[in-house]
């Protein structure tokens, strides 16, 4: 009777111990999850940057109006030429934007998407003088590159000014650093004309020189709005707080990691990463990966259950009788609170602690995850067995010595 006692009792003892050590295990911090959120947001910077035309189309929508339009009178040169033109031609509209970043580095794009950005129309100088000078030359050089034109067609306006790029929707941005000091800029407004009727000039193109003066100057956040507008870049800003690479942020090596660029950051952020789903620990003295332990721990746990039933029915059967009422195992002991700790130690509480190392360790999808939750579940049947046949016995048991 004494040996099954002492196996009971050392089984029931096992078991909390290694609860315990389970517990422990799954409380401690896995920095694998903050990694892999963390590469998730590098991944979506790189895809960011494929997408920058699309924040110059964006910022176009948000130029303040210039004031002029002067898209009727450079229509009206070309038809004074002659030319056959469309209605759906326009001139182009500059506008000066803080619109590249300013470095490749993580702080660099940190820096570009939460700052306060500025955005100004481009103003064409043209008085009515110059409008007659234009029109006076337009008309010359028509003469002189198509004397005969019958077939002549506009085709549209092409802008070139210095430092200033025109994206693929047609829209023209300067970014704000190449604006000059006196805030002018000189360039070129070419009409291109077309004559399928011509051998020696089939294609030309007619150029005047133009001014720009920056127009009234608006701020705003609207790098971080644009990044907010796209499917990939909400990714990286939190909708509560708009802070930007947040998951990034709440690495304890951010300020380093800020120093490098993309591919940078991602090789060393991926060999932490790796670093860490290698690491071992020591689950009763064995050293196992952290990837073992995830279905490791609830086996074991589970062992010990299933071991402590068949021990304990076999005790009930042959040896229940005999039972010692001054032996020291708590499931002998009469009162409520000594009945719930062995419940709670022997059913409840290795399934939670299984389950805590399981969330917080376990990565959905992977066979060792799969084969923890496998065991869990039985773990709960087996517990709930075991429940039912030490609350009967202690019921019975208890009852005698009343």
């Amino acid at each position: 009777m004494n040996e099954s006692l002492k196996t009971l009792r050392f089984l029931h003892q096992f078991l909390m111990v290694a609860t315990a050590g389970v517990f422990i295990l799954g409380m401690t911090p896995d920095p694998s999850r903050d990694y892999n959120a963390a590469l998730d947001e590098l991944i979506s910077l790189k895809a960011i940057e494929t997408h920058q035309p699309e924040y110059g189309s964006y910022l176009r929508k948000s130029v303040p109006v210039p004031g002029q339009d002067l898209t009727g009178f450079f229509l009206s040169l070309a038809r004074e030429t002659g030319a056959r033109i469309s209605d759906n031609f326009e001139i182009p509209q500059p506008f000066a934007s803080e619109y590249g970043y300013s470095g490749s580095r993580l702080m660099d794009y940190e820096g570009f998407f939460a700052g306060i950005h500025k955005i100004a129309p481009l103003q064409l100088d043209l008085d009515e003088g110059l409008k007659d000078s234009i029109r006076q030359f337009l008309k010359d050089q028509i003469a002189i590159q198509s004397p005969s034109h019958p077939g002549l067609s506009f085709e549209g306006f092409q802008l070139s000014v210095g430092g200033m790029g025109r994206l693929p929707d047609g829209t023209y941005i300067l970014d704000w650093r190449n604006i000059p000091p006196e805030h002018r800029l000189t360039g070129s407004l070419q009409f291109i004309f077309a004559n399928a009727q011509s051998q020696r000039n089939p294609r030309f193109a007619v150029s005047i020189a133009v001014a720009y003066s920056v127009g009234k100057t608006e701020e705003g956040s609207f790098a971080l709005d644009w990044l907010q507008s796209t499917a990939v870049g909400k990714h990286l800003v939190d909708p509560k707080s708009k802070t930007v690479f947040l998951k990034l942020k709440r690495l304890s090596f951010w300020k380093g990691l800020s120093f490098k660029d993309i591919d940078n950051a991602t090789s060393y952020l991926q060999q932490k990463l790796d670093s860490v789903n290698t690491e071992t620990v020591s689950f009763f003295g064995i050293s196992v990966n952290k990837t073992v332990s995830v279905w490791a721990a609830p086996l074991t746990c589970l062992s010990i259950e299933w071991f402590f039933l068949w021990h304990f029915r076999r005790f009930v059967l042959h040896d229940a009788n005999e039972t010692a009422t001054d032996y020291p195992w708590i499931a002998l002991f009469p009162g409520r609170l000594n009945g719930i700790t062995t419940y709670s130690s022997l059913a409840l509480l290795p399934v939670c602690a299984n389950s805590i190392l399981l969330f917080f360790y376990g990565h959905g999808g992977e066979w060792a995850t799969k084969g923890g939750a496998a065991c869990i579940l039985l773990m709960t049947a087996v517990g709930a067995l075991i429940f039912r046949e030490v609350h009967g016995f202690r019921a019975r048991w208890l009852a005698s010595f009343r």
